[in-house]
């Protein structure tokens, strides 16, 4: 039994086994029966030709069957050819012309008799028989006629020839296995066109036209194995031979590059050696490797075709096992990045560095040994600190080298040994001082030794990455040999030192002298003066540095805090390594006058993501508050200090992070990082960091977080030119969209945008905030009790996420995902029940956190505890929200933060107000200690603080922004010494931008409706997100004039729709359709605003664009109350929503242009000419930011017109985090005309560019649409920015058709008792939504048309339920309009037989008829030749198929032809239209129309669906 199961095994594991034919896009290639048994390959397309025929005999036709005989009635009929005309049976079987049986794609039950009818005029009809065998994994066994032996080598490729093969063969198997009596199992085969099969072991072996096996990779190869040949001749015979192959592990000239991580290399300098392809996995089928050096593309490596044989490479190359290349003499020439390529998926980069006489250092993180002091005429020996991770037998190569303590790229090496027993070589020698044991240790006999070295030992373990370590040797004076010394020279440097003792001491005297003067002249000033001044300037060197700063970002940032709003203790805090998921990160590039963006793959590509032309070393990073900018940050400085590999800057770099407002206080960047980067015992000044600096700018890489303005970043940017750090890496962070924009283009930064985390990520986030010990003011459970409602908290949460009640650009907030996490710890997980509101949930956290104080409600304690105002708590968050109002009012730049003077100038009780939201957690203090003492204060006081200074020194410390400069800053400004920061400041923030909007909601609640129209106008000055959020959380007042809110949003919405808007103007209108929507919702109206919300549906029509699971979810709330009995029905006519898929554009375009009336595409040909002088960019053609149809005007200049700050509807349409723009400055910041940023005029390859900008748009998104190939990239680029594609996706991110939201969408909509039209273009709905919807049918009596168009979930049983339910019960419907895009031919038989019941009864109704994208086309053409009898009133008939070009067999083109031309079929056709089958197009062409004579539309020439009419 054991041996039936392992057999048992081996059968499905090569029945699962993949079949490949090379060369690409050959597998169609049909092959001839070979052999005397008529051997047919299983996956292949074989010939099988008739043996009755007869040459020059004239046939009527030929009829192909299976079977053992005419009578035998299992016997069927595969396909006949009569005159000509194909006539199908089977499918995968077709004849040729020559009456040849094609067999398609061979399998198992195609083997056994096949039976050839001839028939004739003349003569008696003929049958002849023909037997075929069908060959699978397994070859027959056979008895060898030749055998012989080889033996394979490690490392190398191996040819074996054929021994059986004297002739050219017709076709050759090469098989694997042990005994004569048993099947051996098929490696691939050879046919005689050249095309080989790939069976077992994919492009491990490949047979080449010799008949030759070569074996490219030995991971499938026993060490000892037998290969068999097997050749089928032209006259059918076949010959078999076997080879013996043993496997030889002795040493080869050529060894393996030594591994120094994943994807790094190193290689040894003159030798033989072989780079490892990564992309190559055992098994992979490939029909041709190619290796290329990406840092010099010109120079060709190597490439192989498999089908061929044929290795192609330079002499200094060849093609070694397992596709790795064999560098037959290694120099420095060979470093640099290599992509092995194998097929066209398969692509993967390594990173080659060579040994030579020097060792190239890498960014990996070293282990350092302890120090040794150096003495002169000495023995002794260094011990490597990397044998302390492995054992001293394990099989490994080590160098040692030598260099400066401060590391340059480069150390000398001095030696190698290859362990455990050797050899070993010294290469680096100096009478015989230097050497290696064979334990690894460093000798230094009685070496020279003139300064510091550090010594580096280089482990390379066999099986494992590089392991660096190091050892400091550092020098010491020495007595010496009197008799080594020059008499004459001490006697002159011994009075020499002397002369320079006393200069010293006389020196000192007087400084201490002067010191004392300028202490009472301090004292009578008052001035200040600056810690670090004391310290004295040393020449710092860069590891010292990079030592200090990585260890104090280890200690401050393994772990960060995650709940901002309540006291921080360790409960708080998270490892960083385990709470960072990555952020949704997008490029938004301007080129040649087209604004566009795409997702970044990784946060490595902030500064270049493979587009050269648009890298840059400085970038802003934008994102709204609370989207984890600052962590982004941690996350990349912290990479950095572990000497991860995934970091983004090696160990040559210092990278620094400091706040924005410390580097503008500092102006040098040493005081930065003093202040902000070191730990107090550093014992580093800033002095000595300038000075190291001045020296050396291109090691440093900077960091800003919280840039708040415009002054901010020109100030920064001062900063950085006036210290000549123009080269160095920076990156700046802010919340602002419009100041992003504009500074990205004025300094020629990379703008980044982050938006938080997609769904998947903040499911992840909540886990692990949730499982962390978060502070909680519950009591402590235990047991069974606790896991209960730990479950809970997560279950909740993560179905309240997953089901989208909350909008996207606010649950993807990690701010507000932690708030989610207080609100469903303080709870209990209770909160998050199905129908939640976000206001609900925000006001459970506010009442909790009232509640936890409730000694505020009771006065003053005796703790300086202040209490609640006189008013009640609404009216205390009314204060709050009064002081937030001002400040948008003003449109003030700066709104993140508060100053106590505005809380007393706004609010009577204000200072009382502010000390309450403090104690409440609403606010956050930014108070930043001063660190400068008044020069009143003695040196010595300054001194025995300085301890005291320094340990306020840190990230955390240091976060916040204080005031503007006061008038005591101004005043010292031409003093020499300025403070670093001002004195003690007192400005607050909300812990929680959303809270902040909560509390401007209390204060607006009461508003009269003339106020309340006024903050509407002023929506697209403000920003739309943050008045919508207001609003939401207004309406849970009773007392705000909800009515007067829709009514504002509907006069801006009507007055919209009355006249052509260009498409971000229509978007702009639809989010005043989504606000009184999330007003309905978030207000739990339950139909009260009926009445109101029939004036925002034009025409009582709902119309929407990029739909959402979220939008869906609202429109559903909406539908549910749509019929209250005491209320005002909605009485809806039309609802009309489009979702855009990846569809084909110019089908995709018109649904928009109907959806948003006057758009019309990009239709101009705009051309990028290059000038032949300097090769730069011509952009005179390009229209930058303007409608396709308009020319720039007279007078206007073409280069960077749009460089000013854009308006808000500019932003919103053309980079992600548009709806900041509330924290927007005045466009009247203009980018310089001339501005050196404008890329177009400078770059060279722009079509390059906008190329490689198209394909990261394309499929940065799943749901982008395709857009034709041969359409010109910009036209593409400036479609995809003018059609608003991009924000479109981004509003209806996420599955739509899955969700909850869908299915409550049909089951309410046959509320709507007045609905006439429902247009869902798009996959909207799931094939069992639409079943529910078409259950539902009798509920619509006014219904007379649906739209289901573009939906790729639309299958079979939709396809039933909708001709059958829907067209017999909807009386009226007159309109229907399909995308059959899942119907299979089952389904279209279930249909057709329905047809035949009634048809004439529900499908005779219909005028309008659209059934698009059938598959299979010939089973598609076949169900409406068959049905258009049905369609008799059909005025408008349109059709399409999915496939191009699909075939089709020719009968049934007749027999459609001949049906629709029928005059009693369809009489009252007049528009008819046929696309992706040309064919039956060309043959309607002379179909007159329409068929009645009335005046009315011809024939369609439009090749596409149109959508006229809609």
């Amino acid at each position: 039994m054991d041996h039936i199961g392992v057999w048992v095994l081996v059968f499905l594991r090569f029945c699962a086994a993949q079949y490949n034919i090379c060369p690409s896009g050959s597998a169609r290639r049909v092959q001839n029966v070979f052999g005397r048994s008529r051997n047919v390959q299983r996956g292949v397309w074989h010939l099988l030709p008739c043996p009755e025929l007869r040459r020059n005999e004239e046939l009527d036709g030929v009829i192909w069957y299976k079977g053992e005989n005419m009578e035998d009635p299992s016997t069927i009929r595969l396909v006949s050819l009569f005159s000509g005309e194909v006539i199908p049976g089977r499918e995968r079987f077709d004849i040729r012309s020559d009456f040849s049986l094609v067999i398609q794609g061979v399998d198992d039950m195609d083997g056994g008799r096949y039976l050839c009818e001839v028939v004739t005029a003349s003569t008696e009809d003929r049958i002849g028989e023909v037997d075929i065998r069908v060959i699978g994994n397994f070859f027959p066994a056979s008895t060898s006629e030749a055998s012989s032996t080889s033996s394979f080598q490690r490392g190398r490729r191996k040819t074996l020839p054929c021994e059986c093969a004297s002739q050219a063969p017709d076709v050759v198997y090469w098989s694997t296995g042990e005994d004569v009596t048993t099947d051996t199992h098929i490696i691939g085969a050879r046919f005689s066109d050249g095309a080989t099969l790939q069976i077992q072991h994919g492009a491990s072996c490949s047979i080449g036209s010799d008949a030759s096996l070569t074996v490219n990779s030995l991971n499938d190869v026993q060490d000892t194995q037998r290969f068999w040949c097997h050749v089928f001749q032209s006259d059918g015979t076949v010959r078999n031979c076997d080879t013996n192959v043993q496997i030889l592990d002795e040493v080869e000239s050529a060894s393996d590059a030594l591994k120094a991580s994943e994807r790094s290399f190193y290689l040894r300098n003159d030798t033989q050696q072989i780079l490892p392809c990564l992309s190559w996995t055992p098994g992979t089928t490939a029909c041709e490797v190619e290796w290329r050096k990406l840092d010099n593309p010109d120079r060709q490596v190597l490439s192989y075709n498999l089908s061929t044989g044929v290795v192609d490479s330079s002499p200094e190359f060849d093609l070694a096992s397992d596709f790795g290349l064999m560098i037959q003499s290694v120099d420095d020439d060979h470093a640099g990045v290599y992509r092995c390529a194998v097929g066209d998926e398969n692509l993967m980069d390594v990173e080659i560095r060579v040994i030579g006489d020097r060792f190239p250092l890498d960014d990996g993180i070293a282990v350092e040994g302890d120090n040794v002091t150096f003495k002169p005429i000495s023995r002794f020996s260094l011990q490597c600190p990397a044998f302390s991770d492995i054992p001293l037998t394990a099989k490994a190569t080590l160098f040692w080298s030598f260099g400066d303590p401060d590391p340059e790229p480069y150390t000398t090496v001095i030696g190698t040994l290859n362990l455990p027993d050797g050899p070993k070589k010294i290469y680096y020698q100096v009478e015989d001082c230097l050497g290696i044991t064979m334990e690894g240790a460093l000798l230094l006999n009685n070496c020279f030794q003139d300064g510091d070295v550090r010594y580096w030992c280089h482990v390379f373990p066999a099986t494992d990455d590089l392991i660096r370590s190091y050892v400091d040797v550092f020098t010491e004076n020495s007595n010496g040999n009197p008799e080594q010394f020059n008499v004459t020279a001490i006697a002159v440097c011994v009075p020499l030192f002397v002369i320079v003792l006393l200069g010293i001491v006389v020196f000192l005297m007087w400084k201490r002298r002067r010191r004392s003067l300028h202490h009472r002249e301090d004292n009578e000033k008052g001035d200040h003066i600056t810690v670090h001044e004391l310290d004295p300037v040393m020449e710092l060197g860069l590891m010292t540095l990079a030592k200090k700063v990585k260890s104090f970002v280890i200690s401050k940032l393994s772990r960060i805090p995650i709940t901002p709003w309540i006291d921080l203790d360790d409960a708080s805090f998270a490892p960083i390594d385990t709470v960072y998921k990555p952020l949704e990160m997008f490029a938004n590039v301007s080129y040649v006058g087209i604004t566009v963006k795409y997702q970044l793959d990784s946060e490595s590509d902030i500064f270049d993501d493979g587009i050269p032309e648009l890298a840059s070393k400085h970038a802003i990073i934008q994102g709204r508050r609370g989207c984890g900018k600052t962590t982004f940050l941690y996350r990349l400085i912290y990479d950095w200090a572990m000497g991860r590999q995934r970091a983004l800057w090696g160990s040559d770099q210092i990278v620094v992070l400091v706040p924005a407002w410390l580097l503008i206080k500092a102006k040098t960047i040493g005081e930065a990082v003093v202040e902000c980067m070191l730990p107090k015992d550093a014992n580093i000044s800033a002095k000595s960091i300038n000075a190291h600096y001045a020296r050396d700018k291109s090691n440093l890489t900077i960091l800003v977080d919280d840039c708040n303005d415009k002054d901010d970043i020109d100030t920064i940017m001062k900063i950085v030119a006036d210290n000549e750090f123009p080269c160095c890496q920076l990156v700046l962070t802010t919340r602002n969209s419009e100041l992003a924009t504009a500074t990205s283009r004025k300094y020629d930064m990379r703008h980044i945008t982050i938006t938080g985390f997609a769904l998947r990520n903040a499911i992840e986030y909540v886990t692990v905030v949730l499982d962390t010990a978060v502070k909680s003011d519950a009591e402590p459970e235990t047991g069974l009790t606790a896991d209960i409602h730990k479950k809970r908290k997560k279950r909740n949460l993560h179905r309240y996420l997953k089901k989208e009640s909350l909008e996207p650009k606010v649950s993807c907030l990690p701010a507000v995902l932690v708030a989610l996490c207080q609100i469903s710890i303080l709870t209990k997980g209770e909160a998050f029940k199905p129908d939640d509101t976000m206001a609900k949930m925000f006001l459970t956290l506010v009442e909790n956190m009232v509640n936890k104080n409730k000694t505020l409600d009771e006065g003053v304690s005796e703790g300086n505890q202040p209490s609640l105002p006189t008013k009640d708590q609404v009216n205390f968050l009314e204060e709050l929200g009064r002081v937030v109002y001002s400040k948008l009012l003003i449109k003030c730049p700066n709104d993140a933060d508060f100053s106590k003077e505005d809380f007393l100038n706004m609010s009577e009780n204000g200072e009382h107000v502010l000390d309450v939201a403090m104690a409440l957690g609403f606010l956050r203090p930014f108070q930043v200690e001063s660190k400068v003492e008044s020069k009143k204060k003695s040196i010595e006081r300054v001194r025995s603080e300085v301890s005291e200074v320094r340990s306020t020194r840190g990230f955390l410390c240091c976060t916040r922004k204080g005031n503007k400069q006061t008038e005591q800053d101004h005043m010292s400004q031409d003093t020499e010494l300025t403070p670093l920061t001002s004195p003690k400041v007192e400005r607050v923030y909300f812990v929680l931008e959303i809270l902040e909007e909560l509390c401007v909601a209390q204060f607006v609640a009461r508003w009269t409706k003339r106020k309340v129209g006024q903050l509407v106008d002023d929506i697209p000055e403000i920003d739309h997100t943050k008045i919508a959020n207001i609003f939401q959380f207004a309406i849970q007042d009773n007392q705000f004039d909800r009515e007067a809110l829709v009514d504002c949003c509907a006069k801006i919405i009507n007055r919209g729709y009355s006249q052509v808007s260009p498409l971000h103007v229509v978007l702009q209108l639809q989010k005043f359709v989504e606000l009184c929507l999330q007003l309905n919702f978030e207000g739990q109206c339950e139909g009260a605003l009926n009445k109101k919300l029939k004036s925002i549906f034009p025409d009582w029509r709902v119309r929407l664009i990029g739909i959402s699971s979220y939008k869906l979810h609202l429109m559903s709330y909406l539908l549910k109350y749509a019929q209250p009995e005491d209320k005002s029905k909605l009485n809806v006519k039309s609802v009309e929503l489009l979702r855009i898929g990846r569809y084909d554009w110019l089908e995709l375009q018109e649904y928009i242009e109907y959806f948003a009336p006057g758009q019309k595409g990009y239709e101009k040909q705009i051309t990028v000419e290059t000038n032949p002088e300097d090769n730069h960019t011509d952009t005179s053609g390009i229209h930058q930011g303007r409608g396709p149809a308009q020319e720039p005007q007279s007078g206007e200049e073409n280069k960077c017109d749009d460089l000013s700050l854009p308006t808000q509807s500019q932003s919103e349409a053309s980079a992600p985090g548009g709806e900041d723009a509330n924290e927007a400055e005045s466009t009247e910041w203009s980018v310089n005309g001339d501005v050196e940023s404008c890329r177009m005029n400078d770059i060279k390859n722009g079509e390059h560019v906008l190329k490689k900008l198209r394909e990261r748009i394309t499929f940065s998104n799943q749901d982008m649409p395709q857009f034709p190939p041969d359409e010109s990239d910009i036209s593409v680029l400036h479609n995809v920015r003018y059609f608003g594609l991009q924000e479109f996706l981004e509003s209806q991110v996420g599955e739509c058709y899955s969700s909850g939201a869908a299915r409550d969408l049909a089951r309410y909509l046959p509320r709507l008792e007045m609905l006439e039209s429902l247009v869902l273009v798009g996959t909207i709905l799931s094939s069992k939504a639409i079943c529910d919807l078409a259950n539902s049918a009798d509920q619509l009596p006014n219904f007379k048309k649906l739209d289901l168009r573009l939906n790729k979930q639309f299958d079979d049983r939709a396809f039933v339920a909708v001709t059958n339910l829907l067209l017999r019960e909807c009386r009226k419907l007159t309109d229907l309009r399909l995308s059959l895009y899942k119907v299979t031919d089952e389904g279209f038989d279930r249909v057709q037989r329905e047809m035949k019941k009634d048809g004439e009864y529900s499908w005779g109704r219909l005028k309008t008829l659209y059934l698009l994208h059938g598959a299979p086309a010939e089973t598609f053409v076949k169900f409406l030749s068959n049905s258009l009898k049905y369609f008799h009133f059909v005025k408008s008939f349109h059709l399409s198929a999915r496939v191009k070009e699909q075939r089709i067999q020719d009968n049934t083109h007749e027999e459609f032809e001949q049906n629709i031309k029928n005059p009693k079929i369809m009489p009252n056709l007049e528009d008819l239209d046929i696309s992706n089958m040309e064919r039956l197009k060309a043959r309607m062409a002379s179909l007159k129309l329409p068929k009645q004579k009335k005046k009315g539309p011809g024939f369609s020439k439009i090749i596409g669906t149109t959508v006229a009419g809609l």
